[in-house]
């Protein structure tokens, strides 16, 4: 964990601590906007998810919690996408036709959800 990382997990806890919600969620914010790793991603929206419901702020915990759900997609489909490239490379065959199988079963799941919500609307 980098000085950066550290001293942002330690003021974060202050923040939280002494519940002084709009500079927890500035910090979480700008942490957010400079991150590239999803793990770190999913657990910032997680942290801010909490300090909305702690405001009562519940559609707002709500919408971020679907950011971190689908950040945690995304980062499953990368880490899923790698093995099966891995599995190819190593000929097992097998693996990598069940671990292409468990992609498509998630975008099938996803386009269905989006002719679902498109339905509901028409």
């Amino acid at each position: 964990m980098s000085t950066r990382s550290l001293a942002c997990r330690m003021l974060l806890a202050i923040h939280m601590g002494r519940q002084e919600w709009n500079e927890a969620e500035t910090l979480i914010e700008s942490h957010l906007e400079s991150s590239q790793d999803n793990l770190m991603k999913s657990e910032a929206y997680l942290i801010l998810a909490d300090i909305h419901i702690r405001q009562g702020k519940h559609a707002d915990g709500e919408a971020v919690l679907h950011w971190a759900i689908k950040t945690v997609e995304d980062l499953w489909t990368v880490c899923r996408e790698q093995m099966m490239d891995l599995y190819i490379d190593q000929e097992r065959w097998q693996d990598a036709e069940a671990i292409g199988l468990q992609l498509v079963r998630v975008t099938e799941g996803q386009i269905y959800s989006q002719v679902w919500k498109i339905e509901g609307k028409i």
